[in-house]
């Protein structure tokens, strides 16, 4: 896990967003995390979250605790790709919590992650959903690491767990464990000769069977993409989606694609 590297800020960068169905219902952050002025668009308030550093250095500590308020509807973004540099030995490590109220919806976007050679980083995802009748469009895309510079698998570590729970109960738990240094990462199982891996869950949209409908349009959706991946329904109803593919565009428009499934059945909160 982390190491005792030190930070360039000297501190743990911290920061907080509440979202109310009205909008930013309170904000809080420290260098180099900024949120930018929201947009609003029908009832929606969309959130760019920035750093004004070149990216994830040896040493950093960041802390995310986002809120969608009840009844809220957001969506939450970033600027760039998370760029995770060459520690020198050293890690880095973002700890998250996110809870979605009653009759919220939260679509979680950032923009994929990018671990240079060298790099080691530790993420955990504490995700908490109020009840069955709020909604999250969770995603995660992981490259290999910077493929144009040969750069494949040549970080030191990449740890992240991701828990989403409904009412306290436990539905998905995703534990990731990569070391390319004592695994092969291009192998079979798992990237194999694809450069980038994208995760989707859709939850709290599987209503009387629903989960069921929209996995077969998420295969759908993959085949006719070419983009080599499935869909599963969990035992909860939600909708996990995993996909491979060369590069990252694909896959952010696989999700898109997921996104706009959801919105084309009317689903919202």
């Amino acid at each position: 896990m982390a190491d005792e590297s030190v930070s360039a800020y000297g501190k743990k960068s911290i920061l907080r967003l509440s979202v109310s169905r009205a909008g930013i219902e309170d904000a809080y952050f420290t260098s180099p995390l900024k949120v930018m002025k929201p947009f609003r668009e029908h009832g929606l308030t969309r959130v760019m979250i920035i750093s004004v550093s070149a990216g994830i250095m040896a040493g950093d500590t960041q802390e995310y605790d986002i809120s969608a308020l009840d009844n809220a509807r957001a969506e939450i973004s970033s600027q760039s790709f998370e760029k995770l540099h060459d520690m020198a030995g050293g890690s880095a490590s973002q700890h998250s919590r996110v809870t979605v109220g009653r009759g919220a919806e939260l679509m979680y976007r950032p923009l994929p992650v990018i671990p240079f050679a060298g790099s080691a980083f530790d993420s955990t995802m504490d995700i908490q959903l109020a009840d069955d009748t709020s909604k999250l469009i969770y995603a995660e895309i992981l490259s290999c690491g910077r493929a144009a510079r040969g750069e494949d698998f040549m970080y030191r570590r990449y740890f992240s767990d991701v828990s989403i729970s409904r009412a306290g109960e436990l539905i998905y738990l995703d534990r990731v464990r990569y070391t390319p240094e004592t695994f092969a990462m291009s192998g079979l199982c798992m990237y194999e000769e694809y450069t980038h891996l994208g995760t989707f869950v859709l939850a709290g949209y599987g209503e009387n069977g629903a989960g069921e409908e929209l996995a077969a349009e998420a295969r759908e959706a993959i085949g006719e993409m070419k983009i080599d991946g499935g869909a599963s329904v969990l035992f909860s109803g939600d909708v996990v989606v995993k996909a491979l593919a060369h590069g990252s565009e694909p896959l952010m428009r696989l999700e898109e694609k997921l996104k706009n499934l959801v919105e084309s059945k009317g689903v919202r909160a």
